[in-house]
């Protein structure tokens, strides 16, 4: 009920959110800067408030867009949680060689009137070693000339001098390698956040462009002003808001969006006069197939609809990217990165990669989930003398002449949707079912488990006395026949946020990565140590970058070399 009333206050704030001073900048760092068509671009997303500097704890999703003058090339969605965020892209194998500017943005910024989505962008370089496809900006150099681009400064040792385009490592930053670890050591006063990279270092020329300290330079003190030539996007507060648009005649119908897995991915909202259906998520992650249904019986088979995209995809003009020179002085260095994007491709590099934590469940918030596991007992041949036999907390009743099933009450339950006998939230794999009937009809043979929850719910818009949640072994919804009101939608969630570890040393995998550690999401309070594990690095120099902010507020940027 809390979600629903806040869902409502977002749709009033909406119109006056930006007036009343509201403004957020958000930058991108990645984990190099040069890179070949093919590979990963590891980021991390900083969102700041544009009024004070600081960083921002109201969106919780930003929009990434690596884009040229022949439009948006990769376009990624990334979650926030109190202004940081992280996540991966890949460079399309078709990528032309060139220069590219990296934007982030917010729902917030898409109401801006004339918002410079390219002022303070990232700059990255991205060479494709496999074809001769290019960007006019590229510039053919005489095999002899000097390489353009910024000179490399970074020092001997882990002290080294901060980066050109932004502010040293601040005063209470320790680094210092110690065998085969890495310490960080905050000996300041304030938090830090940043992000690490390690990644080995090469001749290929990093790409003129800000860093954070100049990004928020150029920001402080933005003030902004609101579009009239459309309706203004709702601010993303828990998550990224799925918008749908079906025919204006279900006006009024319910609608249930949901994903197969094990993420309790489950919303329901109502159709508006116009046709638009908008589902508050908590962010969906990763590339997966939701189902769509729109709960009536007198919809239409044949319905069509549109997935409404969320992204801005401002153009670039032909002068937006600095031009890359090439010349045959990098030869060898693309020809070694071209092989080691080959051979990391096919190898794969999961086994590097850890996950962080995502957002907390919003379904199941709390309480004892009882299991059944099916094969701890004798299987009947229907569902029903299933139900019947062992799954003592669900009834099967009759409404309207259809079979619903209804967990039965008891102290669990404290809302009022219980105690006037509402129906359960019905699911195989975590797929809702509205006609119960059709869960009767599975083969028991099928299912690993029935899970119930003896608490109320809401997805949104209804609220549900209980769940029971049919699993199947395969994931596959076990057979579950879905009714012409449903549709299958191929989406593209938030990205996982990752970390890239170092290589252990007894590994027997090729290790060809360019970036050996990534970092994206490292926090230390004052007086805070954290050691990183530097494992089978090899006899490569390796170059150390760390970007982020001191107090949530004050950028630094610094950059080092390491000799094994």
């Amino acid at each position: 009920m809390k979600k629903i009333l806040f869902c409502a206050f977002l749709m009033l704030a909406a119109g006056f959110s930006a007036v009343a001073g509201l403004v957020e900048r958000t930058y991108v760092c990645t984990d190099r800067h040069t890179y070949v068509a093919g590979e990963d671009v590891f980021c991390s997303v900083f969102c700041f408030d544009g009024g004070t500097g600081s960083l921002s704890d109201f969106s919780s999703v930003a929009y990434v867009e690596l884009i040229s003058p022949e439009g948006s090339a990769v376009r990624v969605k990334m979650a926030l949680q109190d202004g940081r965020g992280a996540g991966r892209l890949r460079l399309p194998s078709n990528l032309p060689t060139g220069n590219y500017r990296l934007i982030a943005y917010t729902a917030l910024n898409r109401n801006e009137e004339d918002m410079d989505y390219f002022r303070g962008s990232r700059v990255i370089s991205v060479y494709n070693t496999l074809s001769a496809s290019r960007q006019e900006s590229v510039v053919l150099d005489a095999a002899s000339a000097a390489v353009a681009g910024k000179d490399h400064s970074y020092g001997a040792a882990v002290e080294g001098k901060g980066r050109p385009y932004g502010a040293a490592a601040p005063a209470g930053l320790e680094l210092e390698q110690r065998g085969d670890s890495l310490f960080l050591r905050n000996s300041g006063t304030e938090c830090l956040d940043f992000c690490l990279s390690l990644s080995i270092s090469d001749a290929l020329p990093d790409p003129e462009g800000p860093g954070l300290a100049d990004f928020l330079e150029a920001r402080s003190g933005d003030r902004t002003t609101l579009r009239t030539d459309a309706k203004l996007s709702i601010p993303e507060y828990e998550g990224e808001i799925v918008s749908i648009r079906v025919p204006a005649m279900y006006s009024g119908v319910t609608a249930v969006l949901s994903g197969p897995g094990l993420r309790n991915d489950i919303y329901s909202s109502t159709v508006d006069s116009t046709g638009l259906v908008s589902f508050y998520t908590g962010n969906i992650y990763g590339d997966r197939d939701l189902v769509f249904e729109l709960n009536s019986r007198d919809v239409n088979d044949d319905f069509s609809l549109e997935v409404l995209s969320p992204f801005a995809s401002p153009e670039l003009d032909r002068d937006g990217v600095p031009e890359l020179h090439l010349n045959g002085s990098v030869a060898e260095d693309l020809k070694r990165r071209s092989v080691a994007m080959q051979i990391s491709r096919h190898f794969g590099i999961d086994e590097y990669m850890d996950s962080l934590q995502l957002r907390p469940d919003l379904l199941f918030k709390g309480g004892t989930m009882t299991v059944y596991e099916m094969d701890d007992y004798t299987r009947f041949p229907t569902m029903r003398e299933t139900i019947v036999e062992y799954v003592r907390e669900v009834h099967i009743r009759r409404q309207d002449g259809e079979p619903v099933l209804k967990v039965v009450p008891g102290k669990s339950f404290e809302s009022y949707s219980s105690m006037l006998g509402g129906n359960a939230l019905v699911l195989v794999d975590g797929v809702p079912v509205s006609e119960h009937g059709r869960v009767l009809d599975l083969n028991p043979a099928l299912l690993r488990r029935i899970c119930i929850y003896p608490y109320d719910v809401s997805t949104g818009s209804c609220i549900y006395s209980g769940v029971v949640n049919f699993i199947s072994f395969r994931g596959d919804m076990a057979g579950l026949q879905f009714p012409g009101r449903v549709r299958i939608l191929d989406f593209h969630g938030v990205t996982f946020p990752v970390t890239v570890g170092a290589a252990e040393e007894d590994s027997l995998s090729p290790d060809y990565r360019y970036t050996r550690i990534w970092q994206p999401l490292l926090h230390l309070e004052a007086g805070e140590e954290l050691e990183l594990p530097l494992g089978k690095c090899g006899t490569e120099e390796l170059r150390l970058e760390l970007e982020g902010v001191v107090g949530r507020s004050v950028a630094f940027s610094t950059a080092a070399l390491l000799k094994n």
